[in-house]
């Protein structure tokens, strides 16, 4: 599927490969993708609602972006 959805959140390399990390909101839903340089998703969205994001914001610390960001590169990682 190709197609550039959403903000840029950051750019991460796994590997030799370069991915952007895109999110957008859909209501209280927070999507984020990865995109190869071919402008396909390497991966499933992940996604949470802002009341699992703000639970981990308050019981990890982390902020929703970089929650969401950890998910993805983990999985990323796990399939390279």
């Amino acid at each position: 599927m190709k197609m550039k959805k959403g903000e840029l959140y950051k750019t991460v390399k796994i590997d030799s490969e370069q991915f952007e990390l895109r999110k957008w909101n859909v209501g209280t839903t927070t999507f984020m993708v990865a995109v190869n340089e071919s402008n396909e998703f390497a991966f499933e969205p992940v996604e949470a609602t802002q009341e699992v994001l703000q639970d981990a914001k308050h019981q990890l610390g982390i902020d929703a972006d970089e929650f969401l960001a950890s998910a993805l590169v983990y999985e990323l990682q796990r399939n390279s």
